[in-house]
């Protein structure tokens, strides 16, 4: 942030908002490819990412939301600016869990639907990863068929 705001003066802030755009899209586009086999290293070389575009995307935009400003009208301008960013960010947390809620249940509908005893190929994975028996295969899909 520090040097963030020692290069606001230097180059236009949209200039530096692009780049800190940029940055941070290629760091969430990084995270599309992550998987539970992922090191510590490569989510500290993504969260580094992201910790260098967040400041150059948002004070040069505090820059210039408050440039034009007269004195006075600084702690409304303050109030408005903090209201849109929680705004924002309550709006982006809901549609981020509706999307993983309805992919969540898409995904438990398609294994409930395949989850049968006439899948053999089925009912020979689980009997040789989970040890199941029918019986308690039988219970797992019962209570799949339950959650649709």
């Amino acid at each position: 942030m520090p040097i963030a705001g020692r290069v606001v003066g230097k180059v236009q802030p949209k200039y530096l908002m692009a780049i800190g755009l940029s940055i941070t899209a290629a760091s969430m586009f990084y995270l599309t490819g992550i998987n539970t086999q992922i090191d510590f290293r490569h989510l500290a070389w993504i969260r580094a990412f992201q910790c260098i575009g967040l400041p150059l995307f948002f004070v040069p935009l505090n820059t210039i939301a408050y440039s034009n400003l007269p004195r006075g009208k600084n702690n409304n301008a303050s109030a408005m600016m903090n209201l849109m960013r929680n705004l924002g960010g309550g709006i982006g947390i809901s549609l981020a869990i509706t999307m993983l809620y309805r992919r969540q249940q898409f995904h438990s509908d398609r294994m409930a639907a395949n989850a049968t005893m006439g899948k053999q190929a089925f009912v020979d994975h689980m009997n040789a990863h989970g040890g199941f028996t029918t019986q308690s295969l039988a219970g797992f899909i019962t209570w799949c068929s339950s959650k649709r």
